[in-house]
């Protein structure tokens, strides 16, 4: 898919049980999740896709807690050349987030920017890894901009 637009969705791309796909120089912007993957293989973000959530609520249909990607089950999931914007602030969006992985195996989240709004304190990590099954995956050469004291990335407390 290349340069495609998404606003204002419930789920902007739900991608289920795919294999090689690639979203090329998309625009994705105001959704609750941007991009939903589910138990796919090879899924690539690439070109210079934009990933927003704003924290100017009410906004399209996003909300305090959305999510620009959420993997689950992934093989193979590159992100690269992005840029994104993201409230993950207290005042603002309570717990906006860049990416929620979980059980993803392979890949990386490379050559990026993104830039938070709001108080200049992230209250929820922007980057999630919320299991032990993330595996083999970098996060290189990004650049995070107006991040207060908090992690940018951090392994969810998981029972």
């Amino acid at each position: 898919m290349r340069r495609v637009y998404v606003y204002g969705c419930g789920t902007g791309f739900y991608l289920r049980n795919v294999n090689n796909v690639t979203l090329d120089a998309c625009f994705i912007e105001s959704n609750d999740t941007g991009v939903y993957i589910v138990d796919a293989t090879n899924v690539s973000l690439v070109n210079g896709c934009v990933l927003e959530c704003f924290g100017d609520l009410p906004r399209g249909a996003e909300t305090a807690t959305s999510c620009c990607i959420d993997a689950v089950g992934v093989t193979g999931l590159t992100i690269r050349d992005w840029y994104s914007e993201v409230a993950a602030n207290a005042t603002t969006a309570i717990g906006q987030q860049f990416a929620r992985l979980t059980n993803v195996n392979g890949g990386c989240i490379d050559s990026g920017y993104m830039y938070t709004q709001g108080d200049n304190s992230v209250a929820y990590p922007l980057i999630l890894l919320r299991d032990s099954n993330v595996k083999d995956f970098a996060i290189t050469n990004n650049s995070f901009n107006r991040m207060g004291t908090d992690a940018y990335a951090r392994y969810r407390d998981w029972e």
